[in-house]
């Protein structure tokens, strides 16, 4: 089943998000989710309980979904296709067409 986004859902109706996907939306991430991330990581070095930090937790991936949802919104093609380079090779080195092509419709500074 897919979402409306072009994204494959389980039966649950939960995303099914491949690896490859979130490679190629790595550099996106980075830049859009380190505040949080961050916090993330702070809570954890100060808590050792795991349940203090569950929400700050659930906000990386908040901030993952919505990174992984706008670049579906406005590059899924490109997205899709760069991602699929990859897990058909493993390798970035043999989807640099592919990547640009991404990147230059979704560079890591756009999302916001």
């Amino acid at each position: 089943m897919a979402g409306a986004e072009g994204l494959p859902r389980n039966d649950g109706g939960r995303y099914e998000i491949h690896s490859s996907v979130l490679m190629a939306l790595a550099r996106n991430m980075e830049r859009q989710c380190e505040a949080v991330h961050d916090a993330y990581y702070h809570c954890k070095a100060k808590d050792a309980n795991p349940e203090a930090c569950l929400h700050a937790g659930a906000s990386v991936s908040k901030c993952a979904s919505d990174v992984i949802l706008e670049a579906e919104r406005k590059c899924g093609k490109e997205l899709h296709a760069f991602a699929t380079c990859f897990k058909e090779t493993n390798n970035f080195g043999m989807c640099r067409q592919e990547q640009s092509s991404f990147l230059q419709c979704f560079p890591p500074n756009l999302s916001e």
